[in-house]
C-alpha cells in the first residue's frame, strides 16, 4: 500500500493554522529565476496589484479580506519595497520555492508521478491548500 500524499508536505510547507470564515486569495510564486530575470517578473506583479486594486475600488462594505500567497524571494520583497503589500491583509510567504519544487519533482519521480508537470501547475495547487479561508475565493492576477 502507497503512503499517503500531501502536496504541502512534499513541498515542505504547512498549511495555515490561523483559519477566517471567508476571503479572496491571490498567488504568485516565482519558482524560476529566469521570470526575474527577463522582465517579466515584472508584468505579473504589475497584473497582481492592478487586480487587486481593482478589486478594492469595487468591494462593498463590509469588505472581504484578502491575503496573498507570494514567494519572498521575488513577489514579496518587490511588493514592499513599492509599498504594495498593504492591499492584502494577510500574506503566505513561501520561501525558496524553487527548492520546493525541485525536492517535489524529486520525489514524484520515485512515486513514478509525471515531474514534468509545469511548476506553475504544482504552485496553483499549493497556493489553494496555503488559504487562510475556509470559504475561500480564488481570482488569477490575470482575471482582467
Amino acid at each position: 500500500m502507497a503512503e499517503p500524499f500531501s502536496l504541502l508536505q512534499e513541498l515542505g510547507l504547512e498549511p495555515s493554522a490561523v483559519r477566517q470564515p471567508f476571503g479572496v486569495l491571490h498567488g504568485c510564486v516565482v519558482t524560476e529565476p529566469h521570470v526575474s530575470a527577463a522582465g517579466e517578473h515584472s508584468r505579473l506583479i504589475s497584473e497582481l496589484v492592478t487586480a487587486a486594486q481593482l478589486l478594492r475600488a469595487r468591494m462593498a462594505h463590509p469588505r472581504f479580506p484578502m491575503a496573498l500567497v507570494a514567494d519572498t524571494t521575488y513577489t514579496l520583497k518587490t511588493l514592499y519595497a513599492a509599498n504594495y503589500a498593504r492591499l492584502w491583509e494577510r500574506h503566505v510567504r513561501v520561501r525558496n520555492p524553487q527548492n520546493a519544487t525541485e525536492r517535489w519533482r524529486q520525489r514524484a519521480m520515485e512515486r513514478r508521478v509525471r515531474p514534468e508537470v509545469s511548476a506553475s501547475w504544482i504552485w496553483k495547487l499549493a497556493t489553494f491548500s496555503l488559504t487562510p479561508f475556509n470559504a475561500t475565493l480564488y481570482l488569477d492576477a490575470d482575471v482582467l
